[in-house]
């Protein structure tokens, strides 16, 4: 598998940010350096930034879908799918969160 660097970036959220647009395209992406630039700015300078990276047959697709994000803007497909993403996200964390509460309370009672 030949992995091509398709986009770099200066901080995680940026990265992470792009990695999700493209796995919701359905193309698989890999974040390279990821941790040496997270916990040393100048190391991730001298390495060469994060690196997002994708599988050469897939290069032409990640390439339409994050030129679909420079300047800001997004197609309605692709902002469809960030909304449905968001939703999702926020459903999981709020079951989390109640999760939590739940474990917190019972711990209380048996006090």
């Amino acid at each position: 598998m030949e992995l091509v660097t398709v986009a770099e970036f200066d901080n995680s959220t940026k990265g992470h940010f792009a990695k999700m647009q493209l796995e919701m395209g359905e193309v698989e992406s890999f974040l390279i350096d990821l941790e040496a630039v997270s916990m040393d700015w100048a190391l991730g300078r001298a390495i060469g930034l994060i690196k997002l990276q994708v599988r050469e047959v897939d290069l032409e697709k990640a390439a339409e879908i994050l030129g679909s994000l420079v300047g800001g803007e997004l197609d309605e497909e692709t902002m469809e799918r960030s909304k449905r993403t968001v939703r999702r996200i926020t459903w999981v964390i709020g079951g989390i969160v109640a999760a939590i509460f739940a474990i917190a309370f019972m711990q209380i009672d048996s006090l």
